[in-house]
């Protein structure tokens, strides 16, 4: 089973890393809204919260875990979008962008309100398309005929 873990990083110092990588998570994708303290911060409501996700980010990418920045892209921090990627890029961790807002599971539509404009979603959607490509993960299963539903073998979710 190939396991990757979604993580705001905050916990993971460099023993957590190595463990990880020991225990061969193929990946840990990291929810970033922005590329300063400010902008991030702004978003998790949480003082210091990008400093410990980029911490944690450091710490995973030392130790060789490959490590993918979900950059939640808003209206509050589309301004940074180039200096998100070359964040990204400098550390040397892969990123994926996320556009989609959709309404919340009780229906409200108050997430609407934080959608980027068309312009930088049409930006968003090419670069996901044709820009930097996410590592391939594990070699597909030869004998695929087994395979008969997609739950627990494509994704399976665990809240705390």
């Amino acid at each position: 089973m190939n396991v990757t873990i979604a993580s705001n990083a905050h916990f993971i110092d460099r023993p957590t890393a190595r463990r990880l990588k020991e225990l061969g998570i193929m990946s840990v994708a990291i929810s970033v809204y922005g590329s300063t303290g400010g902008v991030h911060d702004r978003m998790t409501k949480q003082p210091g919260s990008f400093d410990r996700t980029m911490e944690g980010a450091r710490n995973l990418l030392t130790e060789g875990v490959v490590t993918i920045f979900r950059f939640v892209m808003t209206h509050f921090n589309q301004h940074e979008l180039d200096a998100m990627l070359a964040m990204a890029k400098g550390m040397g961790a892969y990123h994926r962008l996320m556009g989609n807002m959709t309404p919340r599971t009780d229906r409200s539509r108050d997430p609407l309100d934080l959608r980027v404009d068309r312009e930088t979603f049409g930006k968003i959607t090419k670069i996901n398309m044709e820009g930097h490509k996410l590592p391939a993960l594990a070699a597909p299963d030869p004998d695929q005929r087994a395979i008969k539903c997609g739950v627990s073998w494509n994704t399976v979710t665990l809240n705390p």
